[in-house]
């Protein structure tokens, strides 16, 4: 098994948390593990500061359309010295 934090379907929030990755690189990267016969577990984040309702959905969409064999959501908490910490 591969643990992956995905974190969004949405490019927009991938860019504000600095992933460098792409929905489409998120997606490529999975079907490849999958392919090689290897369990994928996806770690994704919700209520980042930027996130809007449409971002969530691109989340859920992304989460559907992967299928990992794992998956979990955390929320997002912001801590001291993080760039998104206000």
């Amino acid at each position: 098994m591969i643990g992956v934090g995905f974190e969004s379907g949405s490019d927009k929030v991938l860019n504000d948390l600095k992933k460098g990755a792409t929905r489409d690189i998120n997606l490529r990267a999975a079907k490849i593990i999958k392919d090689a016969g290897v369990f994928v577990s996806g770690s994704f984040m919700l209520g980042t500061p930027t996130e809007t309702e449409k971002d969530v959905e691109l989340t859920v969409s992304l989460v559907k359309e992967m299928s990992p064999d794992f998956t979990s959501i955390s929320f997002f908490t912001p801590i001291p010295g993080n760039d998104l910490y206000t």
